[in-house]
């Protein structure tokens, strides 16, 4: 369907929001809830994996495998402190 907006529109409104969804891997929240989701065609597994901060419902990440080896490469990031 097309809805008349320009591929450099969609870009710079996506670019505006990329801050918004940079992870902070210095800390992580003390109450998750996640959740296990169907990917689009372009994602690397069939199945993505989201996360989010249990105390206000705010998404931390969404990552597009759920796979165990790459969760655990992913949320090696996080120090062990964390």
């Amino acid at each position: 369907m097309d809805n008349f907006v320009s591929t450099s529109t969609v870009a710079r409104v996506m670019a505006k929001f990329d801050n918004l969804f940079n992870v902070n891997f210095r800390s992580i929240p003390k109450h998750l809830c996640f959740d296990e989701f169907k990917s689009t065609r372009d994602a690397k597994g069939a199945i993505s994996f989201m996360y989010c901060d249990a105390s206000n419902g705010k998404v931390v990440d969404i990552l597009e495998n759920r796979q165990l080896p790459f969760l655990r490469r992913y949320f090696s990031n996080y120090p062990k402190k964390a």
